[in-house]
């Protein structure tokens, strides 16, 4: 049993979407008793790890990095001494995109720890301006403004969907890239995903709702693939389709990164279709149990169907998946399994449901 709070110091730097809910974690679990919560300022030369927030527990130094993947260099190779050296700063260093090959190339890779699945969350309403106003009006302004979603908002324990197979992506523009090497993985990326929507569509029907959401690009290059009705990109539609369907799909991301997509299909706890990931997560989630593989576009309609026509297979994924998020991907157990060690010292560690 937990005997008291452990302290914690944050240290924040510009509003930037993917670390808001590492962010949203602490503050959840300061509320909550569970730790004593310091909010700094970060220095400007740290706040340029622009995806990167920094935390101090008991004297150890602690990073959450959300990046997309590994540091680069300008033609787009991993910049591994850049990386090791910013691994020498801290004592445990939590990657959302962990690669265990190439951590081993790293002489400080053995700090690095696989995060989990990233999603754009925020505290509870009526606690985050909180934190907000205790360091940085500005960002309690930008807050204000932005209304990221609360935690509770991605939530849905394991209910039957009506029957759709959902798919909503967009594509990269390959001009915008910063380099030839990217340029040639947005082209492919694009690619797949249109093919996927195009497959999707066709074997489905009525019962495919997606596209790709409409851009200047997008409609010169996919024209047959963009969404309908661009109003269902709107973040509060696309949570509520996502919280009907029945199986939802989801690609790999820029860098090779596990996409926000997934942390909000397994918060509406439903039933998944994905491009195999390559990144590491904790906790066990895996193939088979919380979603079905595919590789091209006849697979993603077989493994769909699969879904859709075994209701028991479909219901014990969602209650995986639920069970999933509740223990590492909502926010506060997020950032509380990465201070299990030190709350166990004092004698235990909280539960999040």
């Amino acid at each position: 049993m937990l005997t008291s709070p452990i302290s914690c110091t944050v240290r924040v730097g510009p509003y930037m979407a993917h670390t808001e809910e590492i962010l949203a974690g602490f503050v959840e679990l300061a509320q909550r008793g569970h730790i004593e919560l310091r909010i700094e300022r970060a220095p400007a030369a740290r706040a340029r790890r622009q995806h990167v927030m920094e935390a101090r527990v008991r004297g150890r130094r602690l990073a959450y990095d959300m990046h997309d993947g590994y540091m680069t260099n300008p033609d787009g190779t991993l910049d591994l001494a850049g990386f090791d050296n910013e691994l020498a700063a801290f004592d445990d260093y939590y990657k959302r995109s962990c690669d265990g090959v190439v951590n081993s190339r790293l002489t400080n890779g053995a700090r690095i720890h696989p995060l989990g699945l990233a999603y754009l969350a925020s505290a509870d309403a009526r606690v985050m301006p909180w934190a907000m106003r205790a360091f940085d009006p500005k960002r309690f302004v930008k807050w204000l403004v932005r209304r990221d979603p609360p935690i509770r908002a991605f939530e849905r324990p394991p209910v039957e969907g009506d029957g759709s197979v959902l798919f909503m992506t967009r594509v990269w523009d390959p001009e915008e890239a910063t380099c030839s090497r990217e340029a040639d993985v947005r082209r492919q990326m694009n690619e797949a995903r249109a093919a996927c929507v195009r497959v999707a569509r066709s074997a489905f029907g009525r019962r495919f709702v997606g596209g790709l959401a409409a851009d200047d690009f997008t409609r010169r290059t996919f024209p047959d693939c963009v969404l309908p009705d661009p109003r269902t990109a709107s973040r509060r539609r696309f949570m509520a389709l996502v919280a009907r369907a029945s199986v939802c799909v989801a690609t790999t991301g820029l860098h090779r990164s596990i996409g926000w997509k997934m942390a909000e299909y397994v918060a509406a706890s439903r039933a998944i279709v994905s491009e195999p990931l390559h990144y590491e997560l904790p906790g066990d989630f895996r193939t088979g149990e919380h979603y079905l593989e595919f590789v091209s576009g006849d697979d993603l309609v077989a493994a769909a169907d699969r879904l859709l026509s075994d209701a028991s297979l479909r219901e014990r994924q969602m209650r995986a998946n639920w069970e999933y998020y509740r223990n590492w991907v909502r926010p506060d157990a997020l950032v509380l399994n990465t201070l299990r060690p030190f709350m166990e010292a004092t004698g235990g560690a909280p539960e999040c449901r």
